[in-house]
């Protein structure tokens, strides 16, 4: 039987609270806050001061059109979704030190965006053009700051801290912001707090625990619904395990209709971006990448940015045609190209096809060495997924069972079946029908992080995760194939696909080495599968495992 999931649940949605992340910068000085005409200066408010530093993000203000460089940035953008057809480019034209140059009027018509694919351009129009032409700022912001606090995330949380230590000084004197952990359950460090009462982030932070998997969609989805924040920061530093019942797409069209933009900031390299940059690139915001935790300067500039974008970016909007507006979401490049002073600036975010959004995993629960208790931490995930399973009683799903390093070959997989049944009585505790679950144990033969080194990597490798079984998945599957090279395993996936076959890569130990196998699914039955198996050994000379 398989280990990997193609096909997810529909959207159940179920609340929960939570917020996301917002840091600014610097140099500015603050009053009160009035209304104001644009270009006129406000009895009340605020002043950009611009950046004298070299930075590859967006920091502060600057006039006029300067003699050195001037780049276009693309700050954030809004991608039609459903009934939805208009297109929002937020951007800046910067100089080298990372100032948005104000009072850039004569934009007209004569730039464009172009929508392209790996084909070439899909798509090309000119759009309308709203730019930022204050340097007074009166906005008043709302910030919700959702951080991740799961085990994995631990060792990104001294940077975070010195980030967030700064934020009050960006702030607006009428700015409020509300700072929310996502662990088992949405957890409030303070809720919307004005600027001037807002206490040391970074000692909230310290004081704080991080363990076991978080459930980041979740705490993301109740935030928007209850705090409506004028935007949202997500930061990261693991994917989200523990995905059942809230998924990306249900986060991404609350955003979508609320019209909250959401940043996201994957820290580190174990965290797969895409989901986060589909949420980025649908809901308004930008995603960023954080590849070290040694890069206390990015993460302080991507957070500057992000409060400068709400406050002085200009907007570029376009209606797209209804039948192009599909093709979406199979993946394009979007560019936005301006004339600025006799040379054309251009900015382009690639956006993945709105598919791959689906979590590559979901963990049920982690477990300590050569142990098969549930701890109490995971009892919230059990129950969620129980209530998941009782609304839904045609739904099945397979338990498998996994250990690490834990003894020998033949102890592991009995780890691994106890790991996985006590996962099981669990749910059939709390009313989940025997015949909703199948269980499997697979020992050490498919660890997250075959060659782990943190106590965190050496937890995920010993789990209970789940699949979700759809007919045209279960419940067989066939092996054709084992390589140690990606590209090789790639290349044969293709291949089996121009042959009419659904195949996928699977990650594996062979002799202790990371490798990988190539797995044909969608075979109903047995007899199905034993005869798809042999016509393919005696077609393709192929060695053909079922499982």
């Amino acid at each position: 039987m398989a280990t990997q999931q193609y096909m997810w649940h529909p959207n159940w949605r179920i609340s929960v609270v939570v917020t996301t992340l917002l840091i600014t910068s610097t140099c500015f000085a603050q009053a009160e806050h009035s209304e104001v005409v644009s270009g006129n200066i406000p009895t009340h408010g605020y002043h950009l001061i611009p950046s004298f530093r070299p930075t590859r993000t967006l920091r502060s203000l600057s006039f006029g059109i300067p003699s050195t460089p001037v780049h276009l940035r693309i700050l954030g953008i809004k991608l039609p979704l459903e009934s939805d057809t208009t297109s929002t480019i937020r951007y800046a034209i910067v100089d080298t030190n990372g100032n948005a140059i104000a009072g850039v009027k004569f934009l007209s018509t004569i730039g464009h965006i172009v929508f392209r694919n790996e084909d070439g351009p899909l798509y090309q129009t000119s759009p309308t053009f709203f730019p930022f032409d204050s340097a007074w700022i009166t906005t008043q912001l709302r910030i919700a700051i959702c951080i991740d606090a799961s085990a994995c995330s631990r060792r990104f949380y001294p940077i975070i801290r010195l980030a967030l230590d700064s934020l009050h000084w960006a702030l607006g004197p009428f700015d409020s912001l509300s700072l929310i952990l996502a662990s088992h359950y949405p957890v409030y460090l303070f809720p919307m707090t004005l600027q001037r009462s807002i206490p040391s982030l970074g000692r909230f932070l310290e004081s704080t625990s991080h363990s076991g998997l978080s459930r980041l969609y979740y705490t993301v989805l109740h935030t928007l619904r209850m705090l409506h924040p004028s935007a949202a920061i997500i930061i990261t530093g693991c994917d989200d395990y523990a995905s059942y019942d809230i998924l990306p797409d249900d986060v991404l069209l609350l955003a979508h209709r609320l019209n909250i933009p959401l940043y996201c900031i994957a820290i580190g390299e174990n965290v797969d971006s895409t989901p986060w940059e589909i949420l980025s690139a649908y809901s308004g915001g930008r995603f960023y990448r954080i590849h070290s935790a040694d890069d206390i300067q990015y993460l302080c500039d991507a957070l500057i940015e992000i409060v400068r974008t709400e406050q002085i970016a200009s907007r570029a909007e376009a209606v797209l045609p209804a039948s192009f507006v599909s093709l979406l979401s199979d993946g394009c490049s979007v560019e936005l190209a301006i004339p600025v002073s006799g040379q054309l600036v251009r900015d382009s975010v690639l956006i993945p096809p709105r598919q791959a959004a689906n979590p590559l995993r979901q963990i049920v629960a982690l477990f300590e060495n050569s142990s098969a208790t549930v701890d109490s931490l995971y009892i919230p995930f059990i129950q969620a997924l129980a209530l998941l399973l009782r609304a839904n009683p045609s739904e099945r799903i397979e338990l498998i069972g996994h250990a690490y390093e834990e003894g020998s070959e033949h102890g592991m997989r009995n780890l691994s079946a106890e790991r996985v049944r006590a996962i099981w009585e669990k749910l059939r505790s709390l009313g989940v029908s025997a015949d909703q679950i199948r269980l499997r144990a697979v020992g050490a033969l498919k660890p997250i992080y075959p060659t782990a080194l943190s106590a965190e990597e050496f937890a995920l490798n010993r789990r209970v995760e789940l699949r979700w079984l759809h007919p045209s998945l279960f419940p067989y599957e066939l092996v054709v194939a084992y390589t140690y090279r990606e590209d090789d395993a790639l290349e044969t996936v293709e291949q089996w696909q121009q042959r009419g076959y659904h195949a996928y890569v699977e990650n594996v130990v062979i002799a202790g080495r990371p490798a990988f196998r190539v797995k044909l699914w969608g075979f109903a039955t047995e007899q199905q599968a034993r005869l798809a198996a042999a016509s393919i050994a005696r077609k393709y000379h192929t060695v053909v495992t079922i499982e």
